[in-house]
């Protein structure tokens, strides 16, 4: 998982030139998922206890459904 993050390092300066954006907002790109993380795997932790196994996939499954639209 942090060898994904890792990899933003190389190309952080070429992207900030390509895209005309300062490298401050493509490295907020790579604290996206551990910051995200944290509340949401509390969420997941709490629902899969509330509701059992099978709910919580099919919760999981019908969000990420909407998702796709």
């Amino acid at each position: 998982m942090f060898q994904i993050w890792l990899s933003y390092s190389p190309v952080a300066d070429y992207t900030a030139s390509f895209y005309h954006i300062n490298s401050d907002k493509v490295n907020w790109l790579s604290l996206v998922f551990p910051i995200a993380a944290l509340p949401f795997g509390f969420l997941a932790t709490w629902i899969l206890d509330s509701v059992g196994l099978r709910t919580a996939v099919r919760l999981s499954l019908n969000i990420s459904n909407i998702g796709i639209f």
